[in-house]
């Protein structure tokens, strides 16, 4: 399901016009679910590249004016998030 999503975030030439990611940015619901693959060592190990390309993509959306997942993504205070984060290969 992830590579289905990275399939369509990245289906435009230029990602600030795609009305999907635009949707995903808006929502929160995506940015909990690559929080909670991040946080787990078994989806870690399987989506965790995948998890860090959508979030790139999802905090760099129109980036000359600020969007909620880089705000969400700034305030992150969950170690053992940040730890995953830091461990994906």
């Amino acid at each position: 399901m992830i590579h289905a999503l990275l399939m369509i975030m990245t289906a435009t030439e230029i990602v600030s016009k795609n009305r999907v990611v635009e949707y995903f940015v808006n929502s929160s619901t995506l940015l909990e679910s690559l929080f909670w693959m991040l946080s787990q060592t078994e989806t870690r190990l399987e989506f965790g590249y995948d998890c860090l390309v959508m979030l790139a993509l999802l905090v760099n959306f129109e980036k000359d004016r600020p969007n909620a997942c880089a705000v969400r993504l700034s305030l992150v205070d969950d170690h053992v998030l940040l730890n995953g984060y830091s461990q994906v290969q």
